[in-house]
């Protein structure tokens, strides 16, 4: 099946916080510095011949060590997926961000030869390894105690989706009728009534603790939409809620990401809200638009 994954994102601080420690991978693009401030809504399509990878990051620390972890995070990921040809941008332009390393790049597979559903699992894995050890790297340097970002992040690959997370940030595929959360939650124990800390993150020191992140695998079916998202979203808006907004949506994705966003600020705007759709499209063979381009 050839198909295009289209997407919308949008990310909000919130009412109640004075800045976004959220952050995101969407067709390369993430908040660097410079935008460290901005409230926005991206939208597009990218072709799905080639991995397509997408993310959602929600930090964690005191001032603006969970901005920077995040950030960081966003960051790896987009490197990753520049790397192994998975962002899809045109040749020679870089994500918001990216460094200049000059190092060849790890990793990454033949251009001639796309990566298979088990190879972008593992370089998903070595990407949160990685990210995790810049987070421990940059908190050391800096002196500081505790920082950290969980991480969900989704790949499309011919005809599968391969997905990899860590710590509480959701993943759900809506398939018209039913909502299915893909992600596993990463909860420790904690008294009745109270939301539980996390298990695990990125950010834990490899002498600490050695994560382990989350891996599962699927087809990937034309009109499937997936939604990635930080806590921020859940944490206010019910299931139900997020089902029924993506069912009398699902031709907008620019609509749906809006409301659902209007719904979590709504029900009291507590956190940060970080909202990635991502729809699978079904490229239908249309012979005459070699022959008349505008048309089409």
């Amino acid at each position: 099946m050839k198909y295009v994954i289209k997407y919308a994102c949008c990310t909000h601080v919130g009412k109640w916080r004075s800045e976004n420690q959220d952050n995101f991978l969407c067709d390369g693009k993430y908040i660097g510095e410079q935008d460290a401030t901005m409230d926005c809504l991206i939208s597009g399509r990218t072709q799905g011949d080639e991995a397509s990878l997408f993310a959602v990051f929600d930090g964690m620390g005191g001032e603006a060590c969970g901005e920077m972890a995040a950030r960081i995070a966003a960051q790896c990921a987009a490197e990753c997926a520049a790397n192994l040809k998975i962002g899809q941008r045109p040749a020679g332009e870089r994500p918001t961000g990216e460094r200049r390393t000059g190092q060849r790049p790890t990793g990454g597979h033949p251009a001639d030869r796309r990566p298979t559903s088990e190879r972008l699992a593992d370089d998903l894995r070595r990407c949160c390894a990685e990210a995790n050890e810049a987070i421990c790297r940059y908190a050391d340097r800096s002196g500081i105690g505790s920082m950290g970002t969980t991480a969900v992040m989704l790949a499309f690959a011919d005809k599968e989706i391969i997905l990899c997370n860590i710590g509480d940030s959701k993943a759900f595929r809506f398939d018209g009728e039913t909502l299915q959360q893909l992600s596993v939650d990463d909860y420790a124990l904690s008294a009745y009534g109270r939301k539980p800390p996390l298990s695990q993150n990125l950010g834990i020191p490899a002498d600490e603790f050695a994560i382990e992140p989350h891996i599962m695998k699927a087809p990937c079916c034309a009109g499937d939409i997936y939604l990635l998202c930080s806590d921020g979203l859940t944490d206010m808006v019910s299931a139900q809620e997020i089902r029924r907004i993506l069912s009398e949506s699902e031709q907008d994705l620019n609509a749906a990401a809006e409301k659902l966003l209007q719904e979590a600020l709504d029900a009291g705007g507590r956190d940060n809200i970080t909202i990635l759709l991502c729809q699978v499209e079904e490229q239908r063979h249309r012979p005459w638009a070699k022959i008349f381009p505008r048309l089409f």
